[in-house]
């Protein structure tokens, strides 16, 4: 299972994995733009719920719980297929939220705060179809 790293312990995690033998440096996670796609796409994990008929379906109830808008669930978005992929330009990453409406606001706040939080001070979140 995946859980969230800070970019502090990133690269703590890149100075250790650093002394490993060759022959295990491939199984590490290499590089800032996978930490920080795997960390939104868990925190979009964070907005669903198990469900036995579905596998999983977005839940009002885990809004608060991580700090996301209560907004978030009256954005257009595609619940069934939500994912995020990473870009750089120069020294900001892009975010970007695949299957959900460009005025998604409260999505892209939600994402955003918590990779700042978490050391990613030049972050920015944008959402597209």
């Amino acid at each position: 299972m995946y859980l969230p790293m800070t970019r502090e312990q990133w690269q703590e995690y890149q100075k250790l994995t650093a002394l490993w033998p060759e022959d295990l440096r491939g199984k590490r996670i290499q590089d800032e733009a996978e930490v920080l796609r795997r960390n939104a796409n868990w925190l979009l994990g964070r907005l669903y719920q198990p469900d036995a008929r579905t596998g999983a379906r977005f839940s009002r109830t885990t809004l608060g719980i991580f700090g996301a808008a209560v907004g978030i669930a009256d954005e257009a978005i595609n619940w069934g297929d939500l994912s995020a992929g990473t870009e750089q330009h120069s020294d900001t990453w892009f975010i970007c939220i695949e299957e959900a409406a460009p005025d998604c606001v409260n999505l892209c706040a939600y994402i955003e705060e918590w990779l700042k939080a978490w050391g990613w001070k030049n972050v920015e979140v944008e959402t597209e179809w």
